[in-house]
């Protein structure tokens, strides 16, 4: 309610993010902290100035919305942020809806392709690591999501970036760019579809359709001298094996091998593994629901965690819950994982 509140506020070019740090009795003592941006008109925002803004949308500090009333004395504003942070980081409001879409009914399951916070923290954070602005880019998290409808849920996100001045100048149109240029590499569009994106309130009058007419670009690859190489198997069962996706020039295969490709780092990165692995590289899509054949690259043997097939299959086995889920997106043969050399 907080980030509502000042997002209709004059103060809502500048405004990042809200959180509440603690509650406490006296009905309910509420202690928050919002950030907010450097104007280079303006400068930094005071707290006379979020303490007027908060005065007026509460009706005198007596009502947050129509939920909580307030008591009127209760109200301070203290400046508590540091200004050699808000020089080094810049945050940014990423605003859309995104919703499933059906499956064949012999492909459903009632879990295939929920939608939740993890999924699409890694969808963007996945995004901006493979963007143009990357040397700048931090992390993202979800502030909120809220239910739309049956299958459409509307995310608010803050994306981190460094306010560095010897790397491309950031700002949101810049941000709006990329995430639009971008979003059909790292979003699997068989499964969702999104709606209404906005970067700190920017959106262009004539908004580009987030749809699969952007060409997918496959970065090349090239092992290092000394790599463990390993090659994974196993086979998705929640998407059919379509003429699209036996040519390796088209659109559709690119944006799967690329989703895989983003998907499985992102489960090695989270393994006991993690400070061995390298990277990895999608070989083939082939027939048979979808069979995925690919290669799982790692630094020389860590001597602390020795790197194994039988170790890169305990781990895969783990982290897709017994070779199920790749992620809560794909839907896996449990008796189809093969990992060897």
């Amino acid at each position: 309610m907080l980030s509502e509140l000042f997002q209709k506020s004059t103060l809502k070019d500048r405004y990042r993010y809200s959180r509440v740090i603690a509650l406490r009795n006296g009905s309910i003592e509420v202690f928050t902290r919002s950030f907010f941006a450097e104007n280079s008109t303006t400068g930094l925002v005071t707290s006379a100035e979020i303490g007027a803004e908060f005065r007026n949308a509460t009706n005198g500090v007596h009502w947050l919305g129509t939920f909580y009333q307030l008591r009127n004395t209760s109200f301070a504003v203290a400046e508590e942020q540091n200004p050699n942070q808000v020089k080094q980081t810049i945050f940014f409001n990423l605003l859309f809806s995104i919703s499933t879409l059906p499956l064949p009914e012999d492909e459903q399951s009632p879990s295939s392709h929920i939608i939740n916070s993890s999924i699409i923290v890694d969808m963007l954070n996945n995004l901006y690591h493979n963007s143009k602005i990357n040397e700048t880019f931090l992390t993202c998290r979800i502030l909120s999501l809220r239910s739309a409808g049956e299958v459409t849920v509307k995310v608010h996100a803050v994306c981190n970036f460094k306010n560095e001045s010897k790397v491309q100048q950031l700002d949101r149109a810049v941000l709006y760019h990329e995430f639009r240029d971008k979003i059909n590499n790292f979003l699997s569009l068989e499964l969702y579809s999104l709606d209404n994106f906005t970067v700190d309130g920017y959106q262009e009058i004539i908004q580009t359709p987030i749809s699969t007419t952007i060409e997918p670009t496959i970065p090349e690859f090239s092992a290092e001298s000394g790599d463990l190489a390993f090659e994974l198997r196993f086979t998705i069962i929640n998407q059919r094996f379509t003429e699209q996706l036996q040519d390796k020039k088209s659109p559709e295969y690119k944006r799967m091998v690329l989703k895989l490709t983003a998907l499985l780092t992102q489960l090695f990165r989270k393994s006991n593994l993690k400070d061995s692995y390298r990277t990895c590289e999608v070989i083939d899509l082939r027939n048979g629901s979808v069979k995925v054949i690919s290669k799982i690259y790692f630094k020389p043997n860590n001597p602390t965690v020795p790197v194994t097939p039988d170790k890169v299959r305990a781990e895969f086995d783990e982290l897709t819950n017994g070779t199920r889920w790749l992620a809560n997106v794909y839907q896996l043969r449990s008796n189809s994982l093969f990992v060897g050399k």
